[in-house]
């Protein structure tokens, strides 16, 4: 096991432990599974939220078993494909030095974020460049990333680029029918 590596399980363990924000800002510094992290944002669920109630759907029992084949085989993949480990193989090298450059060029902050039902989402926050003409780092634009959820390839660029503060989150319709503290 190689000193950065041993360095890195000290960080995490340490930050499993504690639960200081310390710990974790020490630990955003890596790439990794967020397994056993500490969310620096929970959310709580909206009471106050009226939902459309579900249609019945009915059918043929043969199209029923069809169509929930379908979701469970392949149709998250198809919703999430950042679910899929072969994609995230054949794009980790683009992955992490737009991850790099976002932290170390537009001074970008990772963020966890705690759903209601349990769920960490992987955030990036990028303030925009205070002194521009229009005042633009004043107004927060908050890019949801689509079907992949790919924050570092993803639509956030073009804002942040353009001097936005940006809060580029994977899609989630959990997002918009939360709050977070």
């Amino acid at each position: 096991m190689d000193s950065e590596y041993r360095h890195f399980l000290n960080i995490w363990m340490k930050a499993r432990t504690s639960g200081k924000s310390e710990d974790n800002q020490l630990l955003k510094k890596y790439d990794f599974d967020l397994e056993g992290v500490h969310a620096d944002f929970h959310a709580i669920k909206n009471e106050n939220l009226w939902y459309h109630r579900a249609v019945s759907a009915e059918g043929s029992p043969l199209l029923f078993c069809a169509a929930w084949y379908a979701v469970h085989a392949f149709g998250r993949h198809m919703l999430y494909p950042g679910s899929v480990s072969l994609l995230n193989w054949l794009l980790s090298g683009s992955l992490l030095s737009a991850r790099n450059l976002m932290v170390s060029a537009k001074n970008g902050q990772r963020a966890w974020l705690r759903s209601t039902e349990g769920d960490l989402i992987d955030t990036m926050f990028i303030r925009g460049e205070v002194g521009n003409p229009e005042e633009r780092h004043r107004t927060l634009v908050i890019a949801c990333e689509g079907n992949a959820g790919y924050y570092e390839i993803g639509i956030a660029n073009t804002p942040a680029q353009l001097g936005y503060s940006v809060s580029s989150c994977p899609f989630s319709y959990l997002f918009f029918y939360y709050t977070f503290l």
